[in-house]
């Protein structure tokens, strides 16, 4: 689990992030490997979004998820968690996840955000979320720039000229500047972080956390 900026830090990074937000990236960026799109949207095939909510939005228990698009932890949460929690939990009913990009590792990360969101005003916010991390790098190398997201949004069938006017919008920034207070306010100390609710009660799972873990939590507020 990585280690949460000082909420002072956190909130210049969202300055800067939102003050190059209108820039395309000059690094080499482009469109997204066509199997990782694949494989992602078959993933999430038939599953319902609103927004930044993953799964029915009456299921008894939900899992918030803090997450940054730059960070190892939480692609690897991608990649080790989510399709069995999708097999188990979310595609029955059980549980729906809110995901909450937030800016931790550096201003890239505010760009991704914002990316999200974006997407997540036409309901696939978790094909980008999911394939941007898919698509990692390493932390402030470069690689999340605006002509990778844009290669997503593409991909993923989204309309781009929207997608680039949510991109920037005041509703976007509040949106990503929201995320922050929402993590602190959790108690997030790193990420990924997941917050589980339900009618029995509430459990945190911070860091990667196990599938077994997420069983007895989910058990535990159902």
């Amino acid at each position: 689990m990585r280690p949460r900026f000082p909420l002072v830090l956190l909130a210049l990074v969202v300055v800067l992030a939102l003050a190059v937000t209108g820039c395309g990236g000059d690094d080499d960026g482009g469109d997204s490997d066509a199997d990782i799109v694949t494989e992602k949207t078959e993933l999430l095939a038939g599953i319902p979004q609103d927004g930044a909510l993953l799964g029915e939005a009456d299921a008894p228990v939900t899992i918030t998820e803090y997450l940054d698009l730059q960070c190892p932890f939480c692609m690897r949460a991608s990649e080790e968690l989510l399709p069995d929690l999708l097999t188990e939990f979310v595609k029955p009913g059980t549980v729906s996840i809110e995901g909450r990009p937030i800016v931790q590792i550096g201003p890239a990360s505010g760009d991704g955000a914002l990316g999200a969101y974006a997407a997540g005003e036409q309901d696939k916010m978790w094909e980008f979320t999911e394939i941007t991390l898919a698509n990692q790098e390493g932390e402030e190398s470069g690689w999340l720039d605006r002509e990778l997201m844009e290669g997503i949004a593409s991909d993923i069938g989204l309309d781009v000229d929207k997608w680039a006017e949510d991109y920037t919008s005041d509703a976007a920034a509040s949106w990503v500047s929201g995320g922050l207070t929402a993590a602190a306010n959790d108690e997030a100390q790193g990420v990924p972080h997941f917050v589980i609710e339900g009618p029995g009660g509430r459990e945190v799972i911070p860091g990667l956390g196990t599938l077994d873990q997420f069983r007895e939590a989910i058990a535990g507020v159902s």
